[in-house]
């Protein structure tokens, strides 16, 4: 079984899907050699100011307390995959 040390090197909160991304990154671990390194490094993100319709609001707002993610996640997940789908 192979041995897994950690190190906080900043201070800060984890959301539920920065740990649910960090359990997927050592998962993978598995696979690899033992030379090989699983990065858990938090993404930096900044903040940003989007006018939404209040439709729009309320679709964000019940996808999130279905999945028990934040706004920010789900905005997040629909532009990497629209994006994802342009390139």
């Amino acid at each position: 079984m192979p041995l897994h040390s950690y190190q906080m090197i900043d201070t800060g909160n984890l959301t539920h899907a920065e740990i649910t991304q960090m359990k997927r990154d050592l998962s993978k671990s598995d696979n690899l050699s033992c030379d090989e390194i699983v990065s858990l490094t938090k993404v930096r993100k900044k903040g940003v100011s989007v006018s939404l319709s209040k439709d729009a609001i309320s679709k964000l707002d019940n996808l999130a307390n279905e999945i028990n993610a934040s706004r920010s996640y789900i905005v997040e997940t629909l532009i990497n995959a629209a994006l994802t789908k342009v390139d």
